[in-house]
């Protein structure tokens, strides 16, 4: 548990000082009048994805997955699409940044934009479709049957090499 508490306290800490970052960026371009620039989308993205993992360890820690094995897996994965999310934009910003010196958002060129959107609506897809088979073939696949049952738990090991499997499949 110490150590789940400290991995929440550092997203914490990743948190504020994303949020301090996004803050100081934010009023320095209000009082320049500039657009922002393209960091502040990464950093908007890293700041939800530490929201996410502190939500998911305080929950963690205190138990609540206990009897909802599919919430605790599409909160747990919630961050992994996010980082795609993440590297995809970040792509396209190398991509706009190569080709033009324009280091803000409003010099938009929009085939790219619109490749950029495709590909994260296609990893946001790629996600649901990853929740529905864990809940409908990993889930529903293994039932929790002991051989002694009230006093032997049943083994989930096929449970945990389906699930890598499946983990390893989609990254």
């Amino acid at each position: 548990e110490a150590l789940i508490y400290t991995l929440a306290v550092l997203y914490i800490i990743d948190f504020f000082l994303l949020a301090l970052f996004l803050g100081i960026l934010i009023r320095e371009n209000l009082r320049t009048r500039k657009s922002m620039p393209i960091v502040a989308w990464i950093a908007v993205f890293f700041s939800l994805l530490c929201i996410f993992r502190i939500v998911f360890l305080f929950l963690l820690v205190q138990e609540q997955f206990e009897d909802n094995s599919l919430a605790e897996y599409a909160l747990f994965e919630i961050p992994t699409f996010i980082l795609f999310t993440i590297v995809i934009m970040a792509n396209g910003f190398w991509r706009k940044l190569s080709r033009k010196s324009a280091f803000f958002v409003n010099d938009t060129d929009m085939q790219l934009w619109g490749a950029v959107l495709v590909a994260i609506v296609l990893i946001w897809l790629l996600y649901a479709v990853v929740l529905i088979i864990y809940s409908e073939v990993i889930l529903d696949g293994f039932e929790e049957e002991s051989p002694c049952p009230g006093r032997v738990a049943a083994s989930n090991e096929d449970q945990e090499e389906a699930t890598r499997t499946l983990s390893i499949v989609y990254q």
